[in-house]
């Protein structure tokens, strides 16, 4: 997502993101911030993109059930 290349091409050090579900199948949690429902991004590829950056991430569920979807726990 061009919001993603921005943000880690940035002098930021912390990159900050909100998760949502994605409503069908697969149900799966996505980079996106309401009233958007869906996205190019889900936090999986997010994840994989941003980790090796080496900045400082905040993840944004909005829900309870977005973060047990995410298998973190």
């Amino acid at each position: 997502s061009l919001a993603l290349s921005f943000a880690l091409k940035g002098s930021a050090h912390m990159i900050e993101a909100d998760i949502l579900l994605r409503g069908c199948d697969p149900i799966e949690p996505i980079m996106a911030h309401p009233p958007q429902n869906d996205s190019d991004i889900t936090l999986r590829e997010w994840l994989k993109e941003v980790m090796p950056s080496g900045k400082g991430i905040k993840l944004d569920f909005k829900r309870l059930s977005q973060y047990l979807h995410t298998g973190f726990f």
